[in-house]
């Protein structure tokens, strides 16, 4: 089944978090919903924003997971 990425689509993870110096920043969380889970974070610097995923995994059968 497809999850539920919408409005009622909600993380079980509360950690999440941010820094900034009013130039540059950085933000995370941990991400946990519907038998997915993932660290994520994004880095501002400048102009420029860099997202990255890691310990990407499924935990709801044996499916593969896909990123893009």
């Amino acid at each position: 089944p497809v999850p539920n990425w919408g409005k009622e689509g909600k993380n079980n993870n509360d950690f999440a978090g941010g820094v900034s110096d009013g130039k540059n920043g950085a933000s995370a969380m941990i991400y946990h919903k519907q038998g997915i889970t993932a660290n994520k974070s994004w880095f501002f610097i400048g102009n420029l924003v860099l997202a990255l995923g890691s310990e990407i995994s499924q935990t709801n059968g044996t499916s593969d997971v896909y990123t893009t």
